[in-house]
């Protein structure tokens, strides 16, 4: 979260980043909140699917819930605010990176459809490191 926040790449945050990330997480927060809607201060995996369909992420109930379980840092079958926020960074730099991706191979003239790239194992490894 440092390196997000970290505007001038001194791998360090000045007071002024600190502030942003302080803002950041208590918008994480309140969003955590609304979609906890048991108010049992963590999300199961269906609240956190309707959350990722919201958002507008396209991806299946297969991936989600191994996603599920890799920020289900204490495998008790729901995320707590931590895992929440890591699940959040994840799919954001994902799509991020996807997004990236897509746009350098449309310029190039790879064929496609619009929501898929190409890709050989070199490629796949060096967009895996960029997450």
């Amino acid at each position: 979260m440092i390196k997000m926040f970290d505007r001038d790449g001194t791998r360090h945050i000045s007071f002024q980043e600190f502030v942003e990330l302080h803002n950041y997480l208590g918008k994480m927060r309140q969003a955590f909140d609304f979609l906890d809607k048991d108010r049992s201060g963590t999300l199961s995996s269906d609240e956190i699917s309707q959350a990722v369909i919201q958002a507008g992420y396209n991806i299946t109930r297969r991936t989600l819930n191994i996603l599920f379980k890799k920020f289900d840092f204490q495998n008790k079958g729901s995320l707590q605010f931590d895992g929440y926020v890591q699940l959040c960074l994840f799919l954001g730099t994902t799509r991020n990176v996807f997004t990236r991706t897509e746009q350098l191979q449309r310029q190039s003239s790879v064929p496609g459809q619009p929501g898929t790239i190409m890709l050989d194992f070199d490629a796949f490894a060096d967009l895996a490191s960029q997450i």
